[in-house]
């Protein structure tokens, strides 16, 4: 779907999306919100794809992050 598609969509307003980030990580080895994939973080893409879905959208994480370099709204 190209960016023009994906702007034309109706967000979600009925219902809140919702990304829980925390966990010890012990089977994954190191903190999967900051694992990248194809120079994006593991957080950044799943805030993308809420973005593009929901109009409410919550972040559950386990320590506050210092900075909101996700611009999450």
């Amino acid at each position: 779907m190209g960016k023009l598609e994906e702007s034309k969509k109706t967000l979600i307003k009925d219902v809140a999306g919702a990304i829980l980030v925390g966990g010890k990580s012990r089977r994954f080895g190191s903190d999967k919100r900051f694992f990248k994939l194809n120079d994006k973080t593991l957080l950044e893409i799943m805030c993308e794809k809420l973005r593009s879905v929901f109009e409410t959208k919550y972040i559950s994480v386990e320590k506050i992050l210092k900075q909101n370099f996700l611009n999450i709204r």
